[in-house]
């Protein structure tokens, strides 16, 4: 599955094109990978991939979480704890 801005997905096997000022964001879940690429910025835009996300987690523990983008740690744009938190992955094994 392939992921742009601001999408959402599940599978296998997740590609994020296009990635610069983004982050792609992995939930590795037991059966499944789901992911989001965002897009820099954190806005009213960014409630919805990350809802989305936490739908395809449906309440599925995650096993460990994966953070990927330039501009980590950046509390207007990537910022991991705060990813982690909008996910419910707070006790998650995250690698950023």
């Amino acid at each position: 599955m392939t992921l742009h801005d601001d999408e959402t997905g599940a599978g296998d096997f997740l590609a994020f094109p296009t990635m610069s000022s983004c982050s792609a964001i992995v939930c590795r879940l037991d059966a499944t990978l789901v992911g989001i690429h965002e897009a820099a910025g954190w806005d009213a835009i960014t409630d919805r991939p990350f809802n989305n996300t936490m739908e395809l987690i449906n309440g599925a523990a995650g096993r460990s979480l994966f953070i990927l983008g330039w501009t980590l740690d950046d509390a207007a744009n990537h910022d991991v704890t705060r990813i982690r938190n909008a996910l419910g992955c707070q006790g998650v094994d995250t690698h950023a």
